[in-house]
């Protein structure tokens, strides 16, 4: 959106907060408000661990934003770049869990079927793609019957179909390209990987633990931080084909370990992840951003919901 539309909005609307969720609109969306209303708060959220350059992280203590981190992961990341601790909130992603349905078990003692194993999310390095068509390369080396399936486009697409071929993994491993819905296909998997080198959070695991399927990620998943490997979840070392084989192999060798971590790591969503919760902790931090500013600088009808709402 161009910048003076933007400054038009809020002129128009003049917010008392304003929630940047795109890291690439950081600088130019709230330029653009406080063009138009200079008296805003600004929010916003980081969703990854990158760290911000210098010039922006002085920004945007310049404008006194709040910034609400996915992870604990994403805020040590944005307090080594200068971030004050105080400034920064670390609020989770959240789902609205009605909308995903209990998978029905699909792993049983003496299956013949092969076991479904997929990864969603964006073909790009730090996703790990390809550690896992090497751990399934282990796992078939070892006899198991499965499949892997790669939901997901990105810039190492090609690669990784051609990682597929030097393994002779064509007919094991499928690409199934992007879906802008994965419940219906969460429904055919067993187990869901992700093997990154590092997440801000970790959604797609989400997604599917509400759908009470089992999920091995890796260490630097800022997910991990809510999930005790072998109950909620399996932890899988970071880069460690071995490790993430191993952790598959245990989910798929014991149908009632995996049944039970799925149904746990649903509860676990049910417990702390819904859209309700985790919009009750925004909502925190968007009194915090009122409580930066004069009282007369905030909205008559903010104060208004404020005193009727309690603090």
């Amino acid at each position: 959106m161009p910048l003076i539309r933007i400054a038009r909005i809020a002129r128009w609307f003049k917010p008392d907060i304003v929630h940047i969720y795109r890291g690439a609109e950081y600088v130019w969306a709230s330029l653009g408000v406080k063009i138009g209303a200079p008296r805003s708060a600004v929010v916003i959220t980081r969703t990854i661990p990158f760290s911000t350059g210098r010039l922006l992280t002085r920004y945007l203590r310049f404008l006194r934003a709040r910034v609400i981190a996915v992870s604990t992961f994403v805020k040590c990341h944005l307090l080594v770049r200068g971030f004050l601790e105080d400034g920064v909130d670390v609020i989770p992603c959240g789902i609205d869990l009605s909308l995903f349905e209990l998978a029905e078990p699909r792993l049983f003692s003496g299956n013949e079927r092969p076991s479904t194993l997929a990864i969603i999310g964006r073909i790009s390095p730090e996703k790990g793609h390809k550690h896992l068509v090497m751990a399934v390369r282990q796992l078939v080396d070892a006899g198991r019957q499965i499949s892997l399936q790669i939901v997901g486009t990105g810039e190492l697409e090609e690669r990784l179909r051609a990682l597929v071929r030097r393994r002779h993994l064509e007919d094991i491993v499928r690409f199934n390209g992007y879906r802008s819905d994965v419940r219906p296909f969460l429904r055919e998997v067993d187990v869901l990987v992700m093997p990154s080198l590092y997440d801000g959070f970790g959604l797609a695991a989400l997604e599917a633990m509400a759908c009470g399927i089992p999920v091995v990620v890796t260490d630097r998943c800022g997910i991990i931080e809510h999930i005790v490997s072998g109950q909620t979840g399996m932890i899988a070392q970071t880069g460690n084909v071995g490790d993430i084989a191993a952790k598959i192999a245990q989910l798929l060798d014991d149908p009632q370990l995996a049944r039970r971590v799925g149904l746990a790591g649903r509860e676990l969503v049910a417990k702390r992840f819904t859209d309700d919760k985790v919009a009750a902790q925004i909502e925190r931090v968007y009194m915090k951003a009122l409580r930066g500013k004069p009282r007369s600088q905030v909205s008559k009808r903010t104060q208004r919901d404020n005193a009727e709402g309690g603090d």
